[in-house]
């Protein structure tokens, strides 16, 4: 009865934790005191299993969680994302350029979690890559139908945590510029591959 009572409630404070995002650090101490613990009294598979549902707690909140941005299709907001790399298309038809980005905070309130987007901005206006900007928009859905190859688009952006776009109409306030040495670095990287690809 012990055992079950404790798996539960590690489990459940797990789920808490990361829905107020310090997941990371709960999972930390309780790892360090598990390993203490089973170095000095050796009860392995009580703490193995005690980790393993952490663990899934993890997985079960990760894979489950509902998207904020959903919330506000139709809606235009005010919010602060980070703009991690820009989507390169062989359409000049369009009259937007679109943004990979995480939205990290909706009317002024932080998110718990990052939520993945894709902005899309007039092509008069540049978004400095690796950048935090202020901006609104309007939220749209992602609802798009299957093309000749059946490749699903909605499906593969839903694989990427992508659950709603949003088309920008203000202009956009800048936060802070080169907030990810590790963004700076990969956006870098992409473009000397693309330049090279293009010579060959």
């Amino acid at each position: 009865m012990y055992i079950i009572l404790s798996v539960f409630v590690f489990y459940a404070i797990g789920i808490i934790s990361y829905e107020y995002n310090f997941f990371n650090y709960y999972f930390l101490i309780v790892f360090s005191v598990l390993l203490y613990n089973t170095i000095k009294s050796k009860k392995f598979i009580y703490n193995i299993v005690i980790i393993s549902f952490l663990v899934l707690s993890f997985i079960n909140i990760y894979y489950n969680s509902k998207s904020v941005l959903e919330q506000y299709i139709g809606e235009e907001i005010d919010f602060v994302a980070k703009i991690k790399s820009v989507n390169y298309t062989s359409n000049d038809n369009t009259n937007f350029n679109s943004y990979n980005a995480t939205i990290t905070e909706i009317k002024g309130k932080t998110l718990h979690g990052n939520e993945n987007t894709i902005i899309y901005l007039d092509k008069t206006q540049v978004l400095d890559l690796n950048s935090i900007i202020n901006i609104k928009g309007n939220v749209s859905d992602i609802s798009f139908g299957k093309n000749f190859m059946l490749f699903n688009y909605k499906n593969y952006l839903r694989s990427k945590k992508i659950y709603a776009m949003i088309f920008c109409t203000s202009n956009p306030i800048m936060i802070e510029q080169n907030y990810s040495v590790y963004n700076n670095f990969t956006n870098k990287f992409k473009c000397i591959l693309r330049i090279f690809l293009r010579t060959i």
